[in-house]
């Protein structure tokens, strides 16, 4: 469901042009976040900045661990998917609330799912937590909500 982290560690380890190509990456990231806390924008610094490392732990990683024969479901793993159905049947009793307004449900339904993939990003990178192999996080859920989102918009906003 999620970006295999192996794969993407692999692929890294490999290519020295991706691996360049990822840390200047990161150092632009870090002179922007300096360039705006030196103009006072600290609500954007953070995100930059960690923006910034987590490109710079992708660009220095190591392969660690090699692929399981099956991934188990583990307990994490559970409790994000609960997470992740609790999250979309708020959206769709909001979406729904909002279906006789004049933007309608299919827009709302739109709007909200891309909202939420954008704060299940804003806490992974909050949390500092890395694509993992096997084991679901914020990053999965974005990237769920990421494609219900565009399904919605395929389906209701033609």
């Amino acid at each position: 469901m999620g970006i295999d982290m192996v794969l993407v560690e692999r692929i890294v380890a490999r290519s020295p042009r991706l691996r360049r190509l990822l840390y200047s990456l990161s150092l632009t990231f870090l002179k922007a976040a300096f360039r705006f806390r030196r103009t006072g924008l600290d609500a954007f610094a953070r995100p930059t900045l960690r923006l910034s490392q987590c490109l710079f732990r992708t660009a220095s990683s190591r392969i660690r661990r090699r692929y399981a024969a099956e991934p188990k479901m583990t307990s994490d793993s559970r409790f994000v998917l609960r997470r992740l159905s609790l999250k979309l049947l708020i959206v769709l009793i909001f979406a729904g609330a909002q279906s006789p307004l004049p933007w309608g449900f299919g827009k709302a339904l739109t709007m909200m799912l891309f909202m939420s993939a954008a704060i299940s990003c804003a806490l992974a990178l909050m949390n500092h937590q890395r694509f993992r192999l096997g084991v679901l996080s914020y990053w999965d859920e974005s990237l769920a909500f990421v494609l219900l989102g565009q399904t919605a918009r395929m389906v209701f906003l033609r």
